[in-house]
């Protein structure tokens, strides 16, 4: 979760401070990301918060950083 935060703070010029997801999205929408893709990008944040604080409801870690590491590289075919 913070690996996905520090990245998209990182690669949007974001600071720490506003470091959010409804900055997050907010900067994505304004790039040349496709909607489908903020939307995913989001969905696995809350998978993580989700594994995060309550374990048994989430998917698996390894499904889940598959599914993180498919989506920042569409990002990063994008926003290069």
């Amino acid at each position: 979760l913070r690996s996905l935060y520090a990245y998209m703070g990182n690669k949007l010029n974001i600071p720490f401070s506003k470091l959010d997801k409804e900055t997050i999205s907010q900067k994505l929408s304004s790039s040349n990301l496709n909607g489908e893709l903020n939307d995913t990008f989001l969905k696995i944040l809350g998978e993580c918060e989700m594994a995060r604080y309550a374990p048994s409801a989430a998917m698996n870690e390894k499904e889940l950083f598959e599914k993180a590491t498919e989506v920042i590289n569409k990002i990063e075919e994008v926003l290069k």
